[in-house]
C-alpha cells in the first residue's frame, strides 16, 4: 500500500444550476488482482470514506458512511447502473449512465475523469468527477 495525495473535483449540473466542489487529501493506493484501488477520507471526516476501484476500463465508486450505510456506483461504458441508496430522506433509487470514462495510470500517479447522468425519481443531473493522485513525496 502506498500513501498518495488525492485531489477530487466534482461538478453537478441540474436545470441550469451548477455546483462545484474540490478538495485534496491524503489517501492510500494499492494494486490487487490487476485492479488499482484508491481510498480516502472525504470532506466530512472519518465517517465519510470513499474507495475508487479501476479495472479494465470501468470504475467502481464505493462510499462508506456509518450513518447511512454504503453506496456503490459502477461506471462502465454504454451500461446503465441502478441501485438503492439510503439518504436522510429515506431510501431512493439511483440510476447512472456514464457518458465519459477516461483513465490514465502511470505507476505512481494517475487521473480518472468521469461524466455521468444520474436520475433520482423525476430529477436528472449531469455529474462530472475528476480524481487525480500521485505518490506522496518522502
Amino acid at each position: 500500500m502506498k500513501d498518495v495525495v488525492i485531489n477530487v473535483k466534482g461538478m453537478l449540473s441540474q436545470n441550469g444550476y451548477e455546483e462545484e466542489t474540490e478538495f485534496s487529501t491524503l489517501g492510500q493506493m494499492r494494486t490487487e488482482e490487476g485492479k488499482t484501488v484508491l481510498s480516502y477520507v472525504g470532506m466530512f471526516g472519518k465517517n465519510d470514506v470513499t474507495e475508487v476501484t479501476i479495472e479494465n476500463g470501468y470504475v467502481v465508486l464505493k462510499k462508506e458512511d456509518e450513518t447511512f450505510g454504503d453506496a456503490v456506483i459502477v461506471l462502465e461504458e454504454n451500461k446503465v447502473y441502478s441501485c438503492y441508496y439510503n439518504t436522510p430522506l429515506g431510501l431512493i433509487n439511483l440510476t447512472v449512465y456514464p457518458t465519459v470514462i477516461h483513465i490514465f495510470e502511470d505507476g505512481n500517479e494517475g487521473c480518472i475523469e468521469l461524466e455521468y447522468i444520474s436520475t433520482i425519481g423525476d430529477n436528472q443531473s449531469t455529474n462530472r468527477l475528476v480524481v487525480t493522485y500521485c505518490k506522496q513525496q518522502d
